[in-house]
């Protein structure tokens, strides 16, 4: 069976049939566009190598610092940039070449993380060069992936978006299923330091790889580029806001980031407190596992659901299965294969409400604001999850993890609840949107 990464580079393998490849193509509305897949591979070769330094850094920063809430102090990185910059990103990708931006993006990534194990090889590396490195990274994430957000549309299409967004995703989490152990592995082989080579690499990749798309990434050829940074974030604000079913998806998102935000952040404690596992217990990791896989399998089926449901259904469902799956895990089950399963189910449930919040805003945004809408709804939803892990963490603190299980599930049925509404009319209204 031909892989991705010979349908990227417009190759056929060695020894298999004309015949098998074409027939693949046929079935796969995605793979049969080389241009298409090899962008898709840039995004999955790019979180291989962010799945890697997820462990590395973490672990680089305990090494040299000794410090808990220093190291812990890395994930909010990840999120404040985005919040910071989104309003700014999100025009500017609109203005100028979302191609440049993301090559230009990943170049500075890759010279970001590869400065770390330069530095470490002269004897000069320090806690606050990582955590430069983890600021530069995030803030180039910024910029790229609201690049993303206009360019994934105009190279797939509005009837290609729901499967390339499925494979994207699926692909993705399939990656960081697996990243995390790979580099914990490197990390005892080679050394935290080495084991970031590993990501720097992969934005070089990535870089390369996007740069040689030929398709168009879409963008502001054509457009009025009239009016400041400020005005073009209104205008999209205010085309967020008057879009009725696309406001309420966004803020089904919030709801769902917020719930997960408890479930992520407690996750080591509730195997200790609720599981009775150790917190040096090796097993703990199947809990994110079968998050990761549960991501994937709600990537696989979206298409699916897609071609039978409305995506104000499928949000709907989505959403309320989510808040029971959740609230099951708040029970004292006993056993691990049972937390396991409820893990992968409720993650399977929540990922599918994210993918198809997403491609919905996709097909329904003009191009022209593709990148700005798509980053204040971004901005919206991930606002949630740190909110949601810091009110965990009192709730526990105050009762229990199982409470807060139960908050995070309420989270969810009040969310569905509020949303039903919008939603039911928006299925009314344009019940032949499935697909």
């Amino acid at each position: 069976m031909p892989t991705l990464l010979s349908f990227a580079s417009g190759l056929t393998i060695p020894g298999e049939p004309m015949s098998v490849v074409r027939d693949w193509q046929r079935r796969s509305p995605v793979l049969s566009d080389p241009q298409l897949t090899r962008y898709l591979l840039a995004a999955v070769v790019s979180m291989a190598g962010t799945a890697v330094s997820m462990v590395a850094l973490p672990i680089l920063v305990y090494q040299r610092s000794g410090s808990p809430a220093l190291t812990a102090a890395l994930t909010a990185i990840d999120v404040l940039p985005y919040v910071a910059l989104g309003p700014f990103a999100g025009p500017l990708a609109d203005r100028i070449s979302r191609r440049r931006l993301m090559v230009a993006g990943n170049f500075v990534s890759a010279a970001a993380m590869l400065s770390i194990p330069v530095a470490s090889q002269l004897g000069m590396l320090t806690v606050p060069q990582v955590y430069v490195v983890a600021v530069v990274t995030a803030v180039s994430f910024v910029f790229t992936d609201a690049a993303d957000f206009g360019a994934l549309p105009a190279l797939a299409g509005r009837d290609r978006l729901v499967a390339a967004w499925s494979m994207l995703s699926g692909s993705t989490a399939a990656v960081m299923a697996l990243g995390p152990g790979l580099g914990g592995v490197l990390v005892a082989v080679a050394g935290a330091p080495w084991t970031v080579t590993v990501d720097g690499c992969s934005y070089l990749a990535a870089a390369l790889l996007i740069a040689g798309v030929a398709g168009s990434f879409g963008g502001a050829r054509g457009q009025d580029l009239s009016g400041g940074m400020v005005t073009r974030f209104r205008e999209a604000l205010s085309w967020l806001w008057s879009h009725r079913i696309v406001r309420t998806l966004t803020l089904v998102g919030f709801g769902k980031s917020l719930s997960s935000g408890v479930v992520l952040g407690l996750t080591v404690v509730y195997a200790v407190s609720v599981l009775g596992l150790s917190s040096r217990d090796g097993l703990i990791g199947l809990l994110y596992a079968a998050g990761a896989l549960g991501a994937v399998a709600g990537s696989v089926i979206l298409g699916r659901l897609r071609t039978a449901c409305h995506p104000a259904w499928i949000a709907l469902a989505s959403t309320i299965a989510t808040s029971l799956l959740v609230l099951a895990l708040a029970r004292p089950w006993p056993g691990l294969v049972c937390a396991v399963l409820l893990y992968a189910l409720s993650s399977m449930a929540g990922q599918v409400s994210i993918v198809n919040g997403i491609t919905y805003r996709q097909q329904a945004i003009p191009d022209e604001l593709q990148s700005r809408v798509n980053v204040i709804a971004r901005m919206i939803a991930i606002g949630g999850t740190p909110l949601g892990a810091v009110a965990g963490g009192l709730i526990t603190e105050a009762w229990s993890v199982q409470a807060a299980f139960m908050a995070a599930a309420a989270v969810l049925a009040v969310t569905a609840a509020a949303a039903y509404p919008a939603l039911r009319s928006a299925a009314r209204e344009d019940p032949g949107l499935s697909g």
